[in-house]
């Protein structure tokens, strides 16, 4: 009962952070015409290589959802489903982190011209 406790816990904190960075990112956004955001990701490669490491935490945390309806349709014990959903939740938000540096650094060249 504990670790249930403690596992919803985790979940919803990280979702808190997700939904932080999310609010976060849509700021910078606004900031930027798409003519420069185009510009900047054409000349530093390192917000290139950023995004495509949010990716690859997509592809993890879409493998985590999978694995959820798996033991869902399974009937694995809760504790599996728990673990699982915290993997999901864990990856889904540092695909958000990955994607608010991208923007921070495209924010700091676009400002640094």
């Amino acid at each position: 009962m504990i670790f249930t406790g403690i596992m919803i816990i985790i979940f919803i904190a990280l979702g808190v952070v997700w939904y932080v960075l999310q609010k976060r990112i849509t700021a910078l956004k606004k900031q930027f015409t798409l003519e420069q955001i185009t510009d900047v990701m054409t000349q530093d490669k390192s917000v290139v290589k950023t995004i495509k490491q949010a990716r690859v935490l997509q592809g993890i945390s879409f493998i985590a959802v999978l694995l959820i309806l798996w033991t869902i349709f399974e009937n694995y014990p809760n504790s599996y489903y728990l673990v699982l959903l915290n993997v999901m939740q864990l990856t889904t938000t540092a695909r958000q982190y990955f994607l608010y540096l991208a923007w921070q650094r495209c924010a700091f060249l676009i400002n640094g011209k």
